[in-house]
């Protein structure tokens, strides 16, 4: 026995060293104490050997070079595997589904008529991006304000104004104000105002969501804007990355939740499928340790893992009783 790995005692016949304890410590996170993680280290190592002796009563090797604990987790993986294909239980696939609802929902959608006055279409220095913008804003502002008489003749929204979950096709906005909106840029167009059509995404970018849609993020300013504006308002000058926008909400649909595609349905029974077994495989280590004769090296264990940790070891079960040293 190396003198720098001594045995912190016996596992049934297996002797249990510092090593063990040390390959599992340095697996574990560093948020644990420091008493925390040397007995869990210790326990995990512990069934690390448990395991390896169930290895060779099934004669399955060791692999060449490979420790207790690669050895433990690659026969335990390989009885419990999680196959992607089984079929998990319905009740723990819908408990995934609601943890991670918020990745799965449809993406929040907003409509928005965006009329932008972009001042460097290519690439401008700081200081040419200043100038433009306090160049442009004026002729911004002129539209903000054409825009706000124009609302002004306009029938009131009322309660259609606070509707939700309404599509640019069905929106309360569609027809007086959206064209009062061209018709204001159109007006403007001499000024180099462009008019798009966006719809951001102010939820997940890049996530597939319900039918493996995927949404464009929107400008932030913008984004920002939207999240208290009502259907039909018009923004003030927004000062954006490439200069200034006065914008249109014409529609929202909120997040909300439906009926998930089926391949993300698929992708999360195989996640509930590998939790099971990785439960199924902790649940086999446990009943290994309490069913083992455990014979720990108080000295030992006390001087290279500390006192806190020699108490609150597990014991015999009373099945294999032994008596107990004093504390």
């Amino acid at each position: 026995m190396a003198p720098d790995d001594p045995a912190l005692g016996k596992i049934d016949q297996f002797d249990l060293r510092l090593s063990h304890v040390r390959d599992r410590l340095a697996r574990l996170p560093p948020t644990l104490t420091a008493d925390d993680a040397a007995l869990q280290a210790t326990v995990l190592a512990a069934e690390d050997l448990l395991a390896v002796r169930e290895m060779h009563v099934l004669k399955q090797p060791e692999l060449p070079d490979e420790r207790p604990w690669q050895s433990a987790e690659r026969f335990a993986a390989d009885v419990w595997r999680g196959e992607p294909t089984c079929e998990a239980d319905p009740g723990d696939v819908k408990l995934l589904y609601l943890q991670q609802l918020a990745r799965y929902k449809h993406p929040a959608k907003f409509a928005v008529w965006d009329a932008q006055m972009q001042c460097c279409p290519g690439t401008c220095t700081p200081a040419e991006l200043a100038a433009c913008r306090t160049a442009t804003l004026p002729i911004m502002q002129e539209l903000a304000h054409r825009l706000e008489a124009q609302w002004q003749a306009l029938p009131p929204m009322g309660l259609a104004a606070d509707a939700t979950d309404v599509t640019v096709e069905h929106s309360p906005v569609k027809g007086a104000r959206t064209d009062a909106f061209e018709i204001a840029v159109a007006a403007l167009s001499p000024h180099d105002v462009r008019l798009q059509l966006r719809r951001y995404d102010f939820f997940r970018t890049g996530e597939p969501g319900f039918n493996e849609g995927r949404f464009r993020p929107g400008e932030p300013t913008i984004a920002k804007w939207v999240e208290t504006a009502r259907l039909g308002d018009v923004s003030e000058p927004l000062e954006t990355v490439w200069g200034y926008s006065v914008a249109l909400l014409a529609a929202r649909e909120p997040t909300r939740s439906g009926k998930a595609d089926p391949t993300i349905m698929a992708r999360l029974n195989a996640s509930a499928c590998l939790e099971m077994a990785k439960k199924q495989r902790q649940e086999w280590r446990e009943g290994l340790l309490r069913a083992a004769v455990l014979r720990w090296d108080r000295p030992a264990v006390e001087a290279h893992l500390g006192p806190g940790v020699y108490r609150r070891l597990p014991r015999n079960t009373s099945r294999f009783a032994q008596p107990q040293q004093p504390e």
